[in-house]
This record gives C-alpha cells, structure tokens and sequence, in this order.
C-alpha cells in the first residue's frame, strides 16, 4: 500500500484557523502498513495478491493507522469473550514511512480562543488589564481544584493571548536509497545511491502572553497547564504542526496569592539536523540551531502573602506531528519568579528594548527577590534528542524590610 500526496491542502474550520497547506510533499507509507483511518485504504499486497485485512487479521508485529489516523505497533493480540483484545505501541519513524519528502515552506498560525469579554476591578495595578485588553486578544477565566488531598490546592486561572505574528519553517525527509543509472543502459555502471534524510523547524513569532492565578495551598508542587491550542494538520494522515501554549506555576511553602503575569516573547528560533537511517532506525546527527534573546517585555501584578518561592513561566511548544509522531518540537518561555518571606501587593513592568517604558509600584515587607527567567529548547523525534539553544535570569528587585510608592 503506497500513498502518495504530492499536494496537501487542509481546509479547517472558519473563524478558529485559515487555510493552511504543505505544499509539493511526498507520503510513501510501507508496504506492509494497513490503514484503517477514515481517508486509508484497507487493502495490501500478501503473497503478489492485493487482499482486505480487518482488525481480526492483525498479528503481532503489524503497524496500522487506527481510526484516528495515529500509527501503531502490535505487540500482543488476545481474544476475551469473543472480542478481541490488541496492545500496542508507538512504532519507529521508519517503520512507518518508506520515504516522505516535506521541502522548505512557510505556514502561517493561527490560535484559538474566545475572544476577551471583561476587564478586572483592578485597574492599573493590574498588568494583564494594561497590556492584554481589547480586540485580537483570546481570553479565559475558570476555577479549579489542582488537589483535594494533601496538599489542598484551589486556583482561579485567567489567561489571555494575543499573537501578532507566528510563522512556521518546516522541512523535512527521511534517508533513502535509490538507483542511479547515469544515462546509461550498461548495467555495470550503474550504482546504489545513498540520501541523508533532514529535519528542520524554525518559528518566528511575536506573541503576548498573561496569566492570572490565584491561589490558596502548602505544599511543593508545580503543574503543567495548557492554556491554548493551534494546529495546522492534514486530515488525511493526521500530519502537521501542533501548537500549544502552556502555564506552569510552581511554589514550595506556604503562600496565599493572587498573581497577574505578562510577558510579550518575539524570537527567531528553530534547529536542524541530518539524519542517517538503516532498517527501522531513523539518527539524528550534525545538529544546527539559531535563536536569539526572545524576551521583548514582562511584568507582573500581585497580592501575595508568602513563606518560600514562588514562579510563573509560561510560553509556546510547536511540533511537527506525522501520524502522531513528533518529529521535531520548539518551545521557548519567560515568566516571573519571586522568592523569600514577605507580604506584597505590586505592579512591575520591564520593556527591555525602551527601558523609558519602564514602570513599578510596590507595596512590601519581608524580604524577597523578584525576577523573570526565560528559555529556548529544541527537541527531535518524539523529545528522544532535546537540548536548550538559549537560557537566562533576570532578576529585576530585591529589599528587605518595608516600603511603599
């Protein structure tokens, strides 16, 4: 079973994306992959005769497309009252495709969300009302319970997104083997040519992010939350780039807080790679990247009564999705970080490219250390190769005692 798609054009939904395409690419599937996804073919090739094959025809060992269009590898098969039972696992690249071709190419991305409603009471002391208000910006507000054991955690959770520019590069191919016969029809002069396969994504963006927690807790803990979600994927194999924007607060003591974050990320980041394969092993090697500082401006509004430290880092992670495998992935992120033993109610903004935007208000006692950390990672064929291309701290204040403008 070959399939070959020499142009992919995704058409998705009105008003949550636009039109989206990769454009002169090549999907070969393995012969011996069976396709059960809603645009598959479920017929193959077995012993130079094309036949059906269904779920009960499945053996270990076999890849398939499921429904979904996601591949999988069988590793066991088991009937139970009549019904069958398969495991499975996620297979190699290479097991999956016999050759795929993705050259250089642009794809513009959207997010979505709903659009920002309403504004807090809090007026200028509060940074997402400042900076992430009006059109073009997505927003949510919820409640949530992060733990009703030990320790107790209750949240409200507000973020808002604005995405002024956000541009994917993408390459891709797989190593391959082919037949050269230099023009000639001498069979001895013919010879066994051998293509490096490359892997590449860049990501050039400039995006605003804010988040808004509040939360009641004792404990150690850090969660990973996703605030918002984007795509460009073909329906037909389930292939394309992925978008997420994740939150992820982490504290360690004992605190009551309410915390408004922000921070505006415009980078030019990506990496590439060569990539060698034999059988079914796909290696990444001769690694590139390029990035560059990708924090323009971040601040931060808060009530905060605190024993410990506490952070907010927030920001995106593109991927590169074929058939649910993550070939490569980007994510770059900044947000605020705040240790010590204090009480403060504060409004701090940092535009570190015009520092005359500059502006602070705090009101404070205790001693304690306020900053913004940013970072750029990269990471290839399901994050089996991940490494940081950029990494910093920005400590921005740091008193003891009590004061107050």
């Amino acid at each position: 079973m070959k399939i070959w798609q020499t142009i992919l054009i995704l058409l998705l939904p009105t008003g949550l994306f636009a039109e989206v395409a990769f454009t002169n690419s090549i999907f070969d599937y393995q012969n011996e992959v069976i396709d059960f996804s809603e645009y598959g073919i479920q017929e193959n090739v077995r012993s130079g005769k094309s036949v059906e094959i269904s779920l009960e025809n499945l053996k270990v060992g076999d890849i398939f497309i499921d429904a979904d269009g996601t591949a999988l590898k069988v590793v066991t098969v088991s009937f139970v009252d009549g019904e069958i039972i398969i495991e499975t696992e996620q297979p190699e690249l290479m097991e999956v495709f016999q050759f795929v071709s993705i050259p250089q190419q642009d794809l513009e991305l959207e997010y979505y969300g709903q659009n920002f409603r309403s504004a807090s009471s809090r007026g200028d002391m509060s940074i997402l009302d400042k900076n992430l208000s009006g059109d073009n910006v997505k927003s949510i507000d919820k409640d949530i319970t992060l733990s009703s054991k030990n320790p107790k955690v209750t949240a409200n959770i507000k973020g808002r997104f604005r995405n002024n520019k956000s541009t994917i590069t993408t390459e891709f191919q797989l190593p391959y083997t082919k037949l050269n016969t230099h023009g000639t029809w001498k069979p001895w002069k013919w010879t066994i040519d051998y293509k490096k396969g490359t892997a590449k994504l860049g990501y050039d963006c400039d995006l605003e992010f804010g988040a808004g927690l509040g939360v009641g807790i004792e404990a150690k803990k850090t969660w990973d939350i996703l605030l918002f979600e984007g795509a460009a994927v073909d329906p037909s194999t389930v292939s394309g780039v992925k978008a997420e924007v994740y939150f992820w607060p982490g504290i360690s003591g004992k605190i009551t807080s309410e915390v408004q974050a922000y921070a505006r990320i415009a980078m030019n980041v990506g990496g590439q790679c060569r990539l060698d394969g034999e059988g079914i092993l796909c290696i990444p090697h001769d690694f590139r990247t390029w990035g560059n500082d990708p924090l323009s401006s971040a601040g931060f509004s808060s009530n905060v009564t605190l024993s410990g430290k506490l952070e907010a880092k927030f920001g995106p992670k593109i991927s590169l999705v074929l058939l649910g495998i993550s070939v490569a992935s980007i994510n770059g992120g900044a947000g605020p970080y705040l240790s010590g033993n204090a009480e403060m109610s504060s409004y701090i903004y940092r535009d570190f490219r015009n520092s005359t935007n500059n502006e602070e208000k705090f009101i404070l006692s205790g001693n304690m250390e306020i900053g913004v950390c940013a970072s750029v990672g990269i990471g290839m064929i399901n994050d089996k190769i991940s490494m940081t291309v950029w990494s910093n701290d920005y400590p921005l204040y740091y008193k003891s005692g009590t004061y107050g403008n």
